[in-house]
């Protein structure tokens, strides 16, 4: 049997995939809160991922920190089957680092905006 897989890039309609090839995430936060995310396909990237955990936490993927065992996973571009391999059951750890001043800065100029043109 096959069992619907929702990615964050095709969230209105599920791929049907076999359960066995698909990965099953749980994200650990600092605090040690453990969340499960829906499944993923080995072909969602870990862009796919930061953006699950930013729909699952709330946390921006810009200030999201990515570990797997004893590495941070830094190109959101690699495939999550090139990160975990036959490693189905997989534990994520994410730390959420504070925003650079950079950031802070851009975010409160799109505030600006954004409130000037009447946008919520």
């Amino acid at each position: 049997p096959s069992i619907p897989v929702w990615t964050s890039w095709n969230m209105a309609q599920p791929a049907e995939v076999d359960p066995g090839s698909v990965y099953r995430v749980s994200v650990l936060k600092v605090t040690g809160d453990a969340t499960s995310l829906p499944p993923l396909q080995p072909s969602d990237t870990v862009r796919d991922l930061a953006r699950c955990i930013r729909s699952a936490l709330g946390i921006p993927i810009s200030v999201q920190q990515l570990a797997w065992e004893s590495s941070f996973l830094k190109n959101p571009a690699q495939s999550l089957e090139a990160v975990f391999g036959e490693c189905k059951d997989v534990e994520i750890s994410v730390l959420r680092r504070p925003f650079l001043p950079a950031e802070r800065a851009e975010l409160y100029r799109r505030l600006v905006r954004a409130t000037a043109a009447g946008k919520p």
